[in-house]
């Protein structure tokens, strides 16, 4: 729980439960959404709270576990009385809290980017990042027009998010006049990607898109290099982590294209940029946004600048991102939006 108590009086607290994998395979995701988290509500409550009220934090860790995930629900609910729930993780640790907080009426706000968190359509439950469904077509479009990409390759992860964005690229692709010549998938717990990367070398791709968060992406970068690849590589917005920042210069080259959220080069973005103005300032000075710092020659030939991708697991990349990575002076930022489904 989050210590504020000095700002508003404590009886008057509005309670809001936090549920995030904090340890597990997905730490590297919840820990800064529940740093992050306890970031802005410490702000907010030094400015005098909501409505004069101060708002208390409980964080449960579900160890990246779905069942920890309805369990810890059931204990924010049940036994600390919040008044709503942020979390879980991702789509599979949000998935097991819907029929509960649907059951007990507590509103949910969702940080997993699954589109069947939110549909059919709920009561109680709200979906924050776009699906990765929409992501898709998005990075087809990037490949086709800044790559002359035609013929792609898809490399992923078998966790629910990145299997809904294979749907959206298997659905869009024909759409836009692409082919999807090979497919291969790997187990977060993998470790050796060599195979699957021989495969896509043997098929002769225009681009590699890939599909994935977090560790997973190191390795496929490392065994990339070191069967000396050269087709380009057009990779999610979760690849962007800490981890990735620290090792990626190791490993790839120019020819990997990563989207990533404005928050990773938010002070190289106009001054009167409203994302700049509202998010990236106030927090700029936030001693809870400089404890890390990321080391890397930023040596990718563009990195694709977007709102997609979930807000709260990049916002420690903010300060460190754009305070330690060498921007290349010819890097161009792309914008765009995408519609939230």
């Amino acid at each position: 729980m989050l210590g504020t108590a000095t700002y508003v009086h404590a009886a008057d607290a509005i309670r809001i439960g936090v549920l995030v994998c904090k340890t597990g395979w997905a730490g590297f995701i919840g820990t800064p959404q529940a740093e992050a988290i306890e970031a802005v509500v410490d702000r907010v409550n030094r400015e005098g709270g909501v409505l004069g009220r101060r708002i208390e934090l409980y964080i449960e860790d579900d160890q990246s576990n779905p069942t920890n995930s309805a369990i810890a629900a059931t204990k924010l609910i049940r036994d600390k009385n919040v008044s709503a729930i942020i979390g879980g993780t991702l789509t599979v640790n949000c998935m097991p809290i819907l029929p509960i907080v649907e059951r007990e009426k507590v509103p949910n706000a969702s940080m997993g980017a699954g589109h069947e968190i939110t549909y059919p359509i709920k009561k109680w439950v709200f979906r924050v990042p776009t699906t990765d469904f929409r992501v898709a077509p998005v990075m087809l479009t990037y490949a086709k027009e800044k790559l002359g990409a035609k013929n792609i390759a898809l490399l992923h992860s078998t966790d629910s998010s990145a299997l809904m964005a294979v749907q959206g690229f298997q659905e869009y692709a024909p759409k836009l006049g692409m082919s999807i010549v090979a497919k291969e998938a790997f187990e977060n717990q993998d470790t050796n990607m060599i195979s699957q990367l021989m495969r896509l070398k043997a098929a002769k791709v225009d681009a590699i898109m890939l599909y994935t968060a977090g560790a997973p992406a190191i390795l496929v970068a490392k065994n990339y290099q070191q069967l000396g690849l050269k087709e380009p590589v057009v990779a999610s917005h979760g690849v962007v982590s800490l981890e990735f920042l620290k090792a990626a210069p190791e490993y790839i080259d120019p020819t990997w294209t990563i989207f990533s959220p404005r928050g990773a080069v938010a002070a190289k973005l106009s001054a009167d940029d409203p994302y700049r103005k509202s998010i990236y300032e106030p927090f700029l000075n936030n001693p809870f946004l400089l404890w890390y710092q990321a080391h890397t020659s930023g040596n990718w030939r563009e990195l694709w600048v977007t709102i997609t991708g979930n807000f709260w697991h990049h916002f420690r990349l903010f300060k460190s991102v754009v305070a330690n990575v060498d921007v290349p002076k010819n890097l161009k930022l792309h914008n765009f939006f995408i519609v939230f489904d």
